[in-house]
């Protein structure tokens, strides 16, 4: 037993011993990492949190999709109107709506796979300013193409303006000119949003896919939300649209262009993509994309299947309801 010194103060407070365990416990302390062990484990941290991504990245890497449903209202909404103005059959518009299905059958599996056997820094962004040059291209042209048919009717036929011949040579011109940007507009539309939601799928992590398709989906109801009120207000009657010249139709077609120039820049100018390495199992060239979509369509799970067959039938009775409701 132990007694305090003679001087010691008796209103200190003594320390609880702790108690001593009969049981020597030794701790394993892990090797300290040295060289590209601990260089390879600071980078991954460091990535892991980089890669976490806010409300803001969110919106910069999916407000393209709001600009491309605008430019998809352009066509859905205000497409039969045009052509049918135009010109253009009420039976024969049917042929031209191919275009969409047709384009989403080929252009979204092939941009896809396209881009997935590409090791670029730049293989999802490429195809959405390839996309985004041939809809401003296709949209400008929709807007003005009655002019341009009449144009090109007079540049080679050198018709008097009276002329009957000369207004049906202009009217077929014209159809068949805006037939051709339609399915233009419905491969580059495919081509833009298949390349988008790959982009999402590159650079959003694992356990934000969630989010980021929550994200895509409200810019897409915003994109035809934005789109339709915009058919509705009376655009000749804004100013900064009167040196365009006259036509609701061309208008929209105007706003949609600039929408989605802005929208895509947005995305292209804030996203950055990572060069991946070549596997060593990859042929390279068209073989991988053929090797890509075979696996697709050859190995697809079955729940996967049954989702697809039950959109195929969904879209039989949604398409019909907006080109001839």
């Amino acid at each position: 037993m132990t007694f305090p010194p003679l001087n010691a103060d008796e209103n200190a407070q003594v320390p609880w011993p702790e108690p001593q365990s009969p049981v020597e416990i030794r701790q394993s302390i892990p090797p300290r990492q040295t060289g590209d062990a601990e260089r390879q484990a600071t980078t991954s941290s460091k990535k892991s949190s980089e890669r976490r991504m806010t409300w803001k990245d969110f919106i910069n890497i999916s407000i393209s999709m709001a600009g491309a449903q605008i430019a998809w209202t352009l066509e859905l909404g205000y497409g039969t109107p045009f052509l049918r103005g135009l010109g253009l059959p009420e039976q024969l518009t049917s042929l031209v709506w191919l275009a969409g299905p047709i384009s989403g059958l080929i252009a979204q599996p092939l941009i896809g796979a396209i881009s997935d056997a590409s090791t670029s820094a730049y293989r999802r962004r490429f195809w959405i300013w390839l996309a985004t040059a041939a809809l401003v291209i296709s949209t400008l042209v929709l807007a003005y193409v009655e002019a341009i048919a009449s144009f090109l009717v007079d540049m080679f036929s050198h018709m008097e303006d009276w002329n009957p011949d000369r207004k049906k040579k202009v009217s077929h011109l014209a159809i068949g000119i805006a037939i051709a940007c339609f399915y233009i507009l419905d491969f580059a539309l495919n081509a833009l949003q298949a390349s988008l939601r790959n982009l999402l799928l590159d650079l959003t992590p694992a356990e934000q896919l969630a989010t980021g398709n929550a994200w895509h989906g409200r810019m897409t109801h915003a994109g035809n939300i934005v789109g339709y009120t915009l058919g509705s207000q009376d655009l000749d009657k804004w100013p900064i649209l009167k040196p365009f010249g006259k036509g609701q139709f061309r208008k929209v077609c105007l706003l949609t262009f600039v929408i989605l120039s802005i929208t895509v820049a947005i995305t292209c100018l804030t996203q950055h993509e990572v060069a991946k390495e070549r596997s060593a199992n990859s042929e390279g060239g068209f073989r991988d994309v053929i090797n890509n979509i075979t696996k697709a369509i050859t190995k697809l799970p079955k729940p996967i299947r049954r989702v697809c067959i039950v959109q195929i039938f969904a879209f039989i009775g949604w398409f019909p309801f907006l080109f001839y409701a």
